[in-house]
């Protein structure tokens, strides 16, 4: 069984982007320094209501419940990143069918950029991919280099 990377993400409210990145754990001292990285001190955090989003002292937090079928309180919802990871779980198991655990980090900014651009115009979307790929060459032997994993995840 491969194991699965684990995916955090942040949703600006106010210019609706999203961010996401991979982590390597979900316990309180990681996902808080995620946080701590990514916003500023004066905005208002909502997440659910997990043991390790508690205990954020220098942010106003907001939390919804997952334990009842509650998907908004107040102002506290994650609508805005559900969005992203619905996206993202529907591509994986229609288009693509499985992610190489080479480039985890790659396919969650992959998605969190579509989100970001989908309401650019596609000519200004081409623009982007064209200027990002300016000066970069993936070379093949990098592609088919042995990642050491078993064959089913290379």
């Amino acid at each position: 069984m491969v194991d699965m990377a684990t995916v955090a993400g942040a949703n600006n409210r106010e210019s609706n982007r999203i961010m996401a990145f991979i982590i390597e754990k979900t316990d309180a001292e990681m996902l808080q320094g995620f946080v701590r990285k990514h916003t500023k001190p004066c905005v208002i955090v909502y997440t659910d209501e997990s043991r390790a989003s508690r205990g954020r002292h220098e942010f106003d937090h907001e939390a919804f419940s997952r334990s009842v079928p509650e998907y908004v309180r107040k102002r506290a919802s994650a609508n805005g990143i559900e969005l992203l990871w619905f996206i993202l779980k529907h591509e994986h198991l229609g288009i693509y069918h499985k992610f190489s655990p080479k480039h985890p980090n790659r396919f969650a900014l992959e998605f969190a950029g579509r989100h970001n651009d989908r309401d650019a115009d596609m000519i200004d979307q081409i623009a982007v991919t064209v200027a990002g790929m300016e000066r970069k060459r993936p070379r093949y032997s990098d592609l088919i280099a042995d990642n050491r994993l078993s064959k089913g995840a290379q």
